[in-house]
C-alpha cells in the first residue's frame, strides 16, 4: 500500500500519511510503528534491545507482585496454607528474571509465568 513519507537527514522516517503533504515523497511500501513508537518500513523494524525486553519483563512481573500485596497484610482474611502459597508464588515471580532463557518475550505468551494459587483466582469480600 503506497504512502507518503518525510525523512530526516539520516534517512529515518519522520512523518507519513496516506495523502500527500508538503515535502513528502510517495513510496510503494507500508509504514508501521515499531516497538519504540517510531515509524519504520514494514518488515524493517529493528529488534528490541535486550535491556529493554528485561525492563518490560520486570514491569510485568512487578504488576503481578503488586496484585498480591494485599494478601500479606496482617488483617487480610487468608488461611496459613493459602498465605504460604502466595509467598511461594511471589518468590517465583521475583526469581523469574534470573531464570535461564530470560527475558523471553518480555512478559508475553512465551514467558513461563508461575502458576498463580487458587486464592488469587477468587476475590475475598471486604470486611
Amino acid at each position: 500500500m503506497p504512502c507518503h513519507i518525510l525523512c530526516n537527514a539520516a534517512g529515518d522516517i519522520e512523518m507519513w500519511d496516506a495523502q500527500p503533504f508538503p515535502g513528502s515523497v510517495e513510496v510503494d511500501y507500508e509504514v508501521v510503528r515499531g516497538w519504540d513508537g517510531r515509524p519504520y518500513k514494514a518488515g524493517a523494524i529493528p529488534a528490541r534491545p535486550r535491556d529493554s525486553v528485561f525492563e518490560v519483563l520486570r514491569a510485568s512481573r512487578d504488576v503481578r507482585l503488586a496484585d498480591t500485596d494485599k494478601y500479606l497484610l496482617a488483617d487480610y482474611p487468608i488461611s496459613e496454607g493459602d498465605l504460604a502459597l502466595v509467598k511461594t508464588y511471589r518468590a517465583a515471580l521475583r526469581a523469574l528474571p534470573e531464570q535461564s532463557g530470560a527475558p523471553w518475550d518480555g512478559g508475553g505468551d512465551e514467558t513461563p509465568w508461575p502458576d498463580a494459587p487458587g486464592i488469587l483466582q477468587t476475590e475475598q469480600p471486604c470486611a
